[in-house]
C-alpha cells in the first residue's frame, strides 16, 4: 500500500509540475522541470523503497551518482552565479531572452563574483586564453597570478578548476567549474569525516553537508581551501596505508598538486588559520599510522616538495614584479593585525539561517558555519572531564590537537597579542573575522566526532538540567553579542525563533543521546540545506553578458578598432568589467594591483599614491580642474580626471550612463545611445 501510494504521488506530482511549468512560468524550461521533478521524486522514493537499502545503494554508488549529476549540470550549462543581475544594470529595457534564473533569486550582494571574477574569466575568450591579456587595465597584463585566469600556461595547474575552460565550450566549462568545486568540497569532507568518525556514514554526511552547504561557503564563495585541506589528509592516509610503489608515487604527485593549489590560493587570511586545522589533522593521521612510518617515506616527501617548489617557482618567477608590487600596496599589502576584536562575530550563525529569506545589508561579511559555538567545545570538555573522573584513558590525540588550535585562535579573537607573537604564529596575515570562521569549522569536527564516538545511552537528570541551562545561557549570550552588529535586523519574531530552534538543538547536542542523535543529524542536515543551500540561484547561460545591444555594439567597435582604449565615466565600477568581458581594453577595469605606469602620468609627484596604491575598483569623472584622486573605501577609488589629461592616457572611447556635460562635449562624438548607455569617441 505504501509503495503504491508513493508511485501514485510521483505520477500526480510530475503531472502537476509539468502543468505549472507550462502555464505559469514565463517560459518552459526542461531543466527546471527535471530538477524539481527529481527532487520531489527522491522524497517519494522513501515511500517506495526500503530506506536502509536505498541509502546503502546511494553510498556504494555515490561517486557514479555524483558524476552523473555533474555531467548533467555541465551539458545543460547550469551554474549558481547571480550574473543575471546585469539584466537590471545594463540596458534594463532590453531583457535577455536566455534561460536566466531557473530556481531561486539573484543575490546582488555577490557582486565580487558576477561583477569582477566572472567578467575577467570571460575576457579570456577574446585573448584565446593567453597568459598576457591586453584588456585588463587597458594594457598588456600578466594573468597567471593576479588575477589567476584560465590560460594555456603552467599556472593553470595552480587552479585546476580553471582547466575546463581550456577544453570545453565556455558555458559548459563555466558550469563545470562552478559546481565541481562544491562537489569536491562535499566529497572530500565526507571522506575525511569518515576517518574522523571511524566510518559512521550518517554523521559524516551531516558534517559534510554542514560544511558544503554552509552560509560561509555560499555567501562568500565556494572556498577551494575547504577542498584542498581535506583532500590532503585523505591522500596522506592512503599513502601511509599503501604498499605499492607505483600507487605511492601516484599519491605523491596528487599530494603535490593539492599542495600547489592550496599554496597558490595566495589568501593567507584563510590559509593560515585553516592551516592550523589541517596541520592538526595531518599530525593525527601520522600518529594513527606511526607503525608504518619509516625512512623510505622521506623519498616521497622530498619528491613531493620538489614538485611543488618547481611549479610554484615557475609561476611566481614569471609574476615576481607583480607580487612585489602587490605586497607594497596600502591595501591589502600593508595589513598587519594583532587580533582582539573577532569575538563579536563568533555567534553570527544564530542569524545566518534568516539571510536566505530576509534582506540584510551584507550577509557575506557576516556569514559563518552553523557551528553552534561554543557547544561542541563544551561537550568535548565535558566528555574529557567525565573520562578523567572515571579514570578512563581518553588518548584522543585528535581532540587534544584541535583543542590546542582552538585555544590559539580563540586567544587571537579575544585578546590583542604582541606583534612578535602575531608574526611567529603567522596570524598577522589573517584577521579575527576570518579565523573565527575556522573556529566554526573546528566545532563541526568536534561535533561529528563526539556524536559518532561518545554517544550516551542513559541520560541522567543532572545531565539534562546542565544541558538545558548551558543552552539557554549560550543563546542568551549570543543574542546580546549579535545585537551589537545586527541592531534592527533582530526583530521579536527572530528572537523567538532563535530561542526555540537553537536552544533545542544545543540541548540535544549536549545530552548526546544515542537515540536522539540520529534525529538530530537529520535536523542539522535540513537546517544546513536551508541556511546555505538556498542562497545561490540555479541559473543557466551567460547571454546577459553577450546579447545586450550595448555588448554587441562594443564588440562591433572592437572588431573595427581592436587596439582602442576605453574608459568608463560617471557610472558604477561594474561597467568597466562588462567591457572587458566583451573584448574592450578598458583602463578602469578592476585593478588587482595598481597601474603605476598610468598613475605616474597623472600624478608625477606621487601626491595621491596612498590612495591609488591598492587593489581597487575605479570610478571616474571629468573636470576642468587639476586631476586628483579620492578614496571611496578600501577597495574603491575615484579618479577626478582633467579632461585634457585624456590624451595622456590615450583613451579612444568613453562609456557613460548619462550625457556628457556641454562644457566637455567639444572633445567627443556620440556614436551610440540606447537605453541609458552612451558611447563617445574622442576627437583626435
Amino acid at each position: 500500500m505504501k509503495k503504491k501510494t508513493g508511485i501514485v504521488l510521483i505520477i500526480l506530482t510530475n503531472i502537476l509540475l509539468f502543468f505549472v511549468e507550462l502555464k505559469f512560468q514565463k517560459y518552459f524550461s526542461i531543466d527546471r522541470f527535471l530538477i524539481l521533478s527529481f527532487t520531489v521524486d527522491f522524497c517519494f522514493f522513501h515511500l517506495i523503497f526500503d530506506i536502509k537499502k536505498m541509502y546503502s545503494f546511494i553510498y556504494k554508488k555515490r561517486y557514479i551518482i555524483g558524476l552523473i549529476i555533474l555531467v548533467f549540470i555541465t551539458i545543460r550549462g547550469l551554474h549558481g552565479s547571480s550574473i543575471y543581475a546585469w539584466d537590471v544594470i545594463i540596458q534594463p529595457n532590453h531583457k535577455t531572452k536566455g534561460s536566466g534564473v531557473l530556481i531561486g533569486i539573484l543575490r546582488l550582494i555577490r557582486g565580487d563574483e558576477y561583477f569582477v571574477t566572472t567578467p575577467h574569466i570571460i575576457s579570456q575568450i577574446h585573448t584565446h586564453f593567453s597568459n598576457i591579456s591586453n584588456l585588463l587595465m587597458g594594457k598588456n597584463s600578466l594573468v597567471t597570478l593576479f588575477p589567476m585566469l584560465p590560460t594555456y600556461n603552467i599556472s593553470v595547474i595552480c587552479n585546476i578548476f580553471n582547466l575546463p575552460y581550456l577544453v570545453l565550450p565556455f558555458e559548459n566549462a563555466f558550469a563545470l567549474s562552478w559546481y565541481s568545486k562544491l562537489f569536491v568540497i562535499f566529497f572530500a569532507n565526507f571522506e575525511m569525516l569518515m576517518l574522523i568518525t571511524k566510518k559512521n556514514k550518517l554523521y559524516s554526511l551531516m558534517g559534510a553537508t554542514m560544511i558544503a552547504c554552509s552560509p560561509v561557503c555560499s555567501w562568500w564563495s565556494i572556498i577551494p581551501i575547504l577542498a584542498w585541506g581535506p583532500l590532503a589528509i585523505l591522500i596522506l592516509n592512503l599513502f601511509l596505508n599503501e604498499n605499492s610503489k607505483i600507487l605511492k608515487l601516484c599519491y605523491t604527485i596528487f599530494f603535490s598538486l593539492i599542495g600547489i593549489n592550496y599554496i597558490m590560493l595566495l589568501y593567507p587570511a584563510w590559509q593560515v588559520p585553516f592551516g592550523y586545522v589541517f596541520l592538526c589533522l595531518a599530525i593525527w593521521i601520522l600518529y594513527e599510522n606511526r607503525t608504518k612510518l619509516n625512512i623510505k617515506q622521506l623519498f616521497y616527501l622530498v619528491l613531493s616538495i620538489l614538485l611543488m617548489l618547481a611549479v610554484i617557482y615557475c609561476v611566481i618567477s614569471e609574476s615576481y614584479e607583480i607580487l612585489i608590487l602587490l605586497n607594497s600596496t596600502v591595501y591589502p599589502g600593508e595589513r598587519f593585525i594583532v587580533g582582539g576584536y573577532g569575538y563579536e562575530k563568533l555567534f553570527n550563525y544564530l542569524v545566518n539561517i534568516f539571510f536566505p529569506c530576509i534582506p540584510f545589508d551584507n550577509p557575506c561579511e557576516y556569514s559563518d558555519f552553523i557551528s553552534f559555538f561554543p557547544i561542541p567545545i563544551i561537550l568535548t570538555i565535558k566528555n574529557a572531564y567525565v573520562n578523567i573522573k572515571n579514570k578512563k584513558a581518553t588518548n584522543d590525540i585528535l581532540y587534544i590537537l584541535l583543542a590546542i588550535a582552538t585555544i590559539i585562535l580563540l586567544i587571537w579573537n579575544f585578546i590583542k597579542i604582541p606583534s612578535i607573537f602575531a608574526k611567529i604564529s603567522l596570524l598577522s596575515f589573517s584577521t579575527p573575522e576570518r579565523s573565527n570562521i575556522v573556529i566554526g569549522y573546528i566545532c563541526i569536527l568536534f561535533l561529528v566526532r563526539t556524536m559518532s564516538l561518545y554517544e550516551k545511552d542513559n541520560i541522567t537528570k543532572k545531565t539534562k538540567f546542565f544541558s538545558l541551562f548551558v543552552s539557554i545561557l549560550t543563546v542568551t549570550l549570543g543574542m546580546l553579542l549579535i545585537n551589537r552588529s545586527f541592531g534592527n535586523f533582530v526583530k521579536l519574531y527572530i528572537i523567538i525563533i532563535i530561542l526555540l530552534v537553537f536552544t533545542s538543538i544545543m540541548y540535544l547536542i549536549l545530552i548526546n543521546s544515542k537515540k536522539a542523535n540520529k534525529y538530530l543529524a537529520v535536523i542539522l542536515i535540513l537546517v544546513s540545506l536551508f541556511a546555505g543551500g538556498t542562497i545561490n540561484p540555479i541559473s543557466k547561460g551567460l547571454d546577459v553578458i553577450t546579447e545586450k545591444p550595448f555588448a554587441k555594439e562594443v564588440r562591433k567597435i572592437v572588431n573595427i578598432n581592436p587596439k582602442s582604449k576605453w574608459l568608463v565615466i560617471d557610472s558604477n565600477y561594474a561597467i568597466p568589467n562588462y567591457l572587458i568581458a566583451n573584448g574592450a581594453s578598458t583602463i578602469n577595469s578592476t585593478n588587482y594591483y595598481p597601474n603605476m605606469d598610468l598613475w605616474k602620468k597623472l600624478d608625477k609627484n606621487g601626491k595621491y599614491s596612498e590612495i591609488y596604491n591598492r587593489y581597487s575598483h575605479i570610478l571616474v569623472s571629468l573636470t576642468l580642474d587639476e586631476t586628483s584622486f579620492k578614496l571611496i573605501q578600501n577597495d574603491c577609488i575615484k579618479l577626478i580626471l582633467n579632461v585634457n589629461d585624456l590624451n595622456k592616457i590615450k583613451v579612444d572611447y568613453i562609456v557613460t550612463e548619462k550625457l556628457i556635460e556641454e562644457k566637455f562635449i567639444y572633445l567627443f562624438e556620440l556614436v551610440y545611445n540606447e537605453d541609458g548607455i552612451f558611447i563617445y569617441k574622442i576627437k583626435k
